[in-house]
């Protein structure tokens, strides 16, 4: 599959995906979860090719629940992702902590 097969065009071609920002006590820095477009085959070809193409070290790619990768960028890189079509959004990477405790928990 080639990339040109993956792109999702959107109307305009200057519109940048959505950055869903974290906390800033939680963010991971320089880590990001990308979202790619439902429509993409093979999340884990796509995700080796944006990450190569935009200079991001692929960090995790999921195919199920959701199409997309993790990735280490740069704010360079980051920004130029936000353009290419085939991302639907982009979030920061952050540290979660549980809330609660379940009590008596079946086993």
């Amino acid at each position: 599959m080639s990339s040109d097969e993956m792109v999702d065009k959107r109307l305009d071609p200057f519109e940048r995906a959505p950055l869903i920002l974290a906390a800033p006590e939680r963010v991971v820095p320089g880590q990001y979860i990308i979202v790619l477009n439902d429509s993409l085959e093979d999340a884990d070809i796509a995700s080796q090719i944006l990450a190569k193409l935009y200079g991001g070290t692929l960090l995790r790619t999921w195919n199920t629940a959701i199409k997309g990768f993790a990735a280490a960028l740069d704010q360079q890189a980051l920004e130029a992702m936000r353009l290419d079509a085939r991302v639907q959004f982009i979030e920061q990477n952050q540290v979660v902590i549980p809330t609660a405790t379940q009590s008596n928990a079946p086993t």
